[in-house]
């Protein structure tokens, strides 16, 4: 999304990736390794459950003031991820509509703004489509880990063309000729396909929360 914009990208994207897959692993089975001993599994909610891991453990220590500002922190939190996970796709619409892959409309900034309302407008409108269709016939848990699903099939979508065109690239006549060898560019081209792929069947098994298949 913001490969223009990278100084230096041969130095500063493979540290990024080290960099950012270590401290991810790290926040991710540290929050989840948190749930699990603050909360048994099968007492814990879907929709609010590190809120109420925060709040039998601040119960617990005797500091329950610590809840309210970490839960004035946590919607912060939800509402800049929810606008960059938008503006991210909304901006992988407008490169599409620049280069004419998509309408061209889709390429237009903002008179005075220069922001490209046009692609926004058009995710705007599809991310209202998808979530008025995820309530329908569910509760509130069923719709969140729909939602969950649908985000993560989206974001496979992108990498699937990402990676399918690393692979065109690794095994064309001119692989091997830039930063990277024709072997890594091979090798990570075919293991990223292949996650990306497993990751895009996954998300459309349902879980054991989704009652209404």
């Amino acid at each position: 999304v913001m490969g223009d914009e990278i100084r230096d990208p041969a130095r500063t994207i493979r540290r990024a990736v080290l960099l950012g897959g270590a401290l991810c692993a790290t926040v991710y089975i540290g929050s989840t390794a948190s749930l699990i001993v603050a909360i048994p599994k099968a007492d814990m909610a879907v929709v609010q459950g590190p809120m109420q891991a925060l709040d039998k453990m601040s119960s617990h220590l005797g500091v329950s003031w610590i809840l309210l500002p970490l839960a004035v922190l946590m919607a912060a939190s939800i509402a800049g991820s929810t606008s960059a996970w938008i503006n991210g796709s909304a901006r992988i619409m407008f490169v599409c509509g620049l280069d004419r892959y998509l309408p061209k409309v889709l390429g237009r900034t903002h008179p005075r703004w220069e922001s490209p309302y046009a692609a926004l407008c058009m995710f705007g409108a599809l991310t209202s489509l998808i979530l008025c269709m995820s309530f329908v016939g569910a509760s509130v848990k069923e719709a969140y880990v729909t939602l969950i699903d649908l985000s993560v099939a989206l974001q496979m979508i992108s990498y699937t063309y990402l990676f399918s065109t690393l692979v065109r690239t690794g095994f064309s006549a001119t692989s091997g000729t830039g930063t990277f060898s024709r072997f890594t560019l091979r090798v990570s081209s075919l293991a990223g396909l292949a996650a990306t792929l497993g990751g895009l069947i996954m998300a459309f098994v349902p879980s054991h929360q989704i009652s209404s298949i």
